[in-house]
């Protein structure tokens, strides 16, 4: 599977498959054995390299929305802060139908490493929120697996080690 149809797959009912493919990408990448160049990856893999400095490796996650609530960034990260591994930022360009009325959206984006841990962790954020009166909203989204690289003077890939 390539990245462009990781993206286009990029729904609820194939995170499994997503979930596989991406485990596999990590695994090569992980434990290279072959060579590589950096305008391979996204043509072979759910993944895309950045700047000849790493490698991207998409994975399916969920980010948990909260429109037109007021509670501030750091507020949210005390109430969740036993909960995982998230980033909260705000979102851009989220309208309420069927008006098209721009919305305050705030994101809560899940970035465990492996979909089952994904899940958990968005179901403690969820129940967290709703909790504490926070109405949300459970989106499919991808989050990016990092592997530091280096590309040779023949353009191929080398894995710099952690």
């Amino acid at each position: 599977m390539n990245s462009k149809e990781f993206e286009e797959r990029l729904q609820l009912n194939n995170f499994s498959e997503l979930e596989t493919e991406f485990q596999k990408t990590k695994n090569f990448f992980e434990h290279l054995n072959e060579k590589i160049k950096c305008d391979e990856v996204s043509l072979r893999f759910p993944a895309f390299c950045l700047w000849e400095q790493e490698i991207r490796i998409k994975f399916p996650t969920f980010k948990i929305r909260i429109i037109n609530h007021k509670k501030s960034h750091s507020e949210l990260q005390e109430l969740l802060k036993d909960v995982g591994i998230y980033s909260i930022y705000e979102e851009t360009n989220v309208v309420k139908l069927p008006g098209l009325n721009p919305v305050q959206s705030t994101a809560i984006h899940c970035l465990e490493v492996g979909l089952d841990r994904n899940i958990r962790t968005a179901d403690k954020i969820e129940e967290l929120l709703n909790d504490n009166q926070i109405q949300t909203q459970r989106c499919v989204d991808s989050g990016h697996y990092l592997i530091p690289i280096k590309v040779d003077e023949e353009g191929y890939i080398k894995i710099i080690q952690k």
